[in-house]
This record gives C-alpha cells, structure tokens and sequence, in this order.
C-alpha cells in the first residue's frame, strides 16, 4: 500500500532503512531437510493452563520481505535472516522437516501446536501446495491435537484455502494470525510497513463470515 502526503514520505523513509538493514544481515547455509527450532512453551486451551510445542520451519522467507514490492518486510521483523531469502525449497524437504518434529512427539502432552514457517503459511510460493497439504493431513489424522495455530497475511486466506480448512476434523480449531498490529492504518503501513490496507481484514472478515453460514 503505497501513502502520500507526509505519511508517505515517512514510509519512504523507513522502507529505504529496512532495505539496508535486510542486505546487512550474513547469509547462512541451510540445511533444509530439518527444522529451524521447536520451543516448549506455556499456554492456554478452553480455560486450562497447557504446555504448546512451537515449531518453526526453514523456508524461502516471507515473499513480502523479499519481493522488491515488500521493501525489506515489517519493520519489526528479522525472521528474514534464518530463511533462504527467496530460494524455492521442495515440498518433500518441508515435510522431511515436519515429520522429524511430528513423529517425536506425545502431542497429548502438547494439544497445542504452533507451527510457523517465518511467512505465510498459505502463499504456494513460500510453502507448495503439496507439502501443506501432507502436513495437514499429519495434522488431522492426530486425535491428540486440539488447536493448530499458522501465521498467513490476509491476501492469502482465499475462499478455497477456507473450504479447505472447512474439511479439517472437526474437532480441532485452527487459528491463523494476519499480523493485524494497530488499528491505525497509517502507523501500520508507514511505521510498520506492513502493506496491508484495512479494507483486506475486512474484505477476509467476511470470507469466514460467509463461509461459516
């Protein structure tokens, strides 16, 4: 979302200092067969204290970070730094990645899982099709889960990515963070450059509005 007047010179601003920030960061080699990390951490499920396991997998980055469109990404965001910046990555190496976390875990223990791929979850061109489909899939076939949580912008959660989570066991909820921030839009897209308008968490609004009639 491109602002005028003197937001959008402040927008001008800050997006030239992501940029250099992003191209001062050291690339690194990875080896994308296994995962980044997975943290143990506390939580909260239908009014009980839990324990939920975060699982963060190496992928090509969030497209908003290494588009030239995105201008280096969200201001208040380094994830950029522990991805391959772009470079596609196979589906079998994002499910080698998963299944080396899903296969070693009691999730009865662990009903909630965080799973994050430093970007959206359900762009094509950060994770294929193919691989969030298999692991989802792992997902669903595991009783023991009871919340899933991903992380997508909003431009992604398309009518067909609802019918395809409206096909998920029942018994699960799955909840999708859209980096939402601050209700002002100016500060959101100047200041955090986002790139989101709010017309798009309204317009995804009535997406799960309609879908859920």
């Amino acid at each position: 979302m491109e602002l005028n007047g003197e937001w959008g010179e402040v927008q001008k601003q800050i997006r030239a200092v992501n940029i250099k920030i992003r191209h001062a960061i050291p690339r690194s080699t990875l080896n994308l067969d296994t995962f980044a990390r997975i943290q143990i951490r506390q939580g909260f499920l239908n009014g009980r204290r839990i324990e939920r396991i975060v699982v963060v997998l190496k992928s090509s980055g969030c497209k908003w970070a290494t588009a030239e469109e995105g201008a280096g990404g969200c201001s208040m965001c380094g994830h950029i730094a522990g991805t391959s910046r772009g470079t596609k990555i196979p589906a079998e190496s994002f499910i080698n990645q998963f299944k080396q976390v899903f296969d070693n875990q009691n999730f009865l223990r662990f009903p909630m899982l965080c799973l994050y791929n430093s970007g959206s979850f359900f762009n094509p061109e950060e994770i294929p099709v193919q691989a969030r489909h298999g692991i989802l899939q792992m997902i669903d076939d595991n009783d023991d889960i009871e919340r899933i949580i991903v992380e997508s912008r909003p431009e992604f959660i398309t009518t067909e990515i609802l019918d395809e989570l409206s096909r998920f066991n029942q018994d699960k909820v799955i909840e999708i963070g859209v980096g939402f921030e601050t209700q002002d839009n100016m500060i959101r897209n100047a200041i955090l450059n986002k790139g989101i308008d709010d017309h798009e968490f309204y317009q995804l609004k009535e997406k799960v509005k309609i879908m859920g009639t």
